[in-house]
């Protein structure tokens, strides 16, 4: 019994320990933003697979992410 046992938890040990697979981000703008000197704020659709976050490490950057069941968009105010 004690064999059964190991063998159905092998089982689920091998089965459960699958990778997420990504997707990639769907960008509606392009691999290319161009942005002025002058303040400015950018819109950016994106489309993923999986979730996703994003840093702003400078103060000339703000960003915040909304979300909606049609997808997401990063609000960048400069």
């Amino acid at each position: 019994m004690q064999k059964y046992i190991l063998i159905y938890l092998l089982f689920l040990l091998v089965t459960s320990c699958e990778k997420d697979k990504f997707e990639g981000i769907e960008l509606s703008t392009g691999n290319e933003i161009q942005v002025s000197s002058e303040q400015q704020t950018i819109r950016i659709a994106l489309r993923s697979g999986s979730d996703w976050s994003f840093a702003s490490p400078t103060s000339w950057c703000r960003a915040s992410k909304i979300s909606t069941p049609q997808g997401d968009t990063l609000v960048i105010n400069t």
